[in-house]
């Protein structure tokens, strides 16, 4: 019997079977083995899940799972991972951001090289505001026209604007990016912001305290 099967390798091997009687003839048969990998692989969630995200902040783990397989490495599963979420995605970056509040998910699927797809595991998120501005309004008071836009831009209100406005941009990342205060009683504004790189902003105007905020897109 000639035998060249390698259990640890993935791949078609041939077994060869010869038997000779006292006259010398000789009967050959081969056998084909095939050694495959049946075992799908497994996910486990790092981090905490639920997993708590400011509103308009970025999600941005290092490591968001741990792969485990009876064969292929993490490295080799990682680039064939699927995720799906309920968070929004930067155009320009691809990663995801918090663009409403409330609760989202992300969902990861692996299906490795021998065709086994692993169960569906999903990370919790609970998307909120910042401690300290949670008398943020998000009726939707405010419209911002053109959106997206070259960087300036009009802001208009569901009410009056009176006295002293704050205007302050953050970026994805939660950074204040730009700030101005002017004097106004009306429903608008107009604003310059250009020179901001293209990106998603989170538009705030604080109005004798009270904090009116909206989105744009500048390209």
């Amino acid at each position: 019997t000639q035998r060249n099967v390698n259990t640890n390798q993935l791949g078609t091997y041939n077994i060869t079977y010869t038997v000779k009687d006292g006259s010398g003839n000789k009967t050959t048969l081969e056998r084909i083995v095939k050694v495959v990998d049946k075992i799908a692989p497994t996910i486990e969630i790092l981090g905490s899940n639920p997993y708590e995200l400011f509103w308009m902040d970025t999600f941005d783990m290092a490591e968001e799972v741990r792969i485990i397989d009876n064969y292929y490495t993490a490295e080799e599963l990682i680039p064939l991972m699927i995720k799906t979420t309920t968070l929004a995605v930067n155009p320009i970056t691809g990663k995801y951001y918090a663009g409403e509040r409330g609760w989202k998910e992300i969902t990861y699927q692996i299906t490795d090289p021998s065709g086994n797809t692993s169960p569906k595991i999903k990370r919790i998120i609970n998307v909120d505001f910042r401690s300290g501005i949670n008398e943020v309004s998000n009726a939707n008071e405010l419209t911002i026209y053109p959106n997206p836009s070259n960087g300036k831009f009009t802001v208009q209100s569901k009410e009056v604007l009176n006295g002293t406005n704050e205007i302050t941009l953050y970026n994805i990342l939660g950074a204040k990016v730009y700030s101005t205060s002017t004097e106004i009683k009306g429903t608008s504004i107009d604003i310059n912001t250009q020179g901001l790189k293209a990106g998603i902003y989170l538009v705030q105007i604080n109005n004798n305290g009270t904090i009116h905020t909206e989105r744009i897109t500048i390209k």
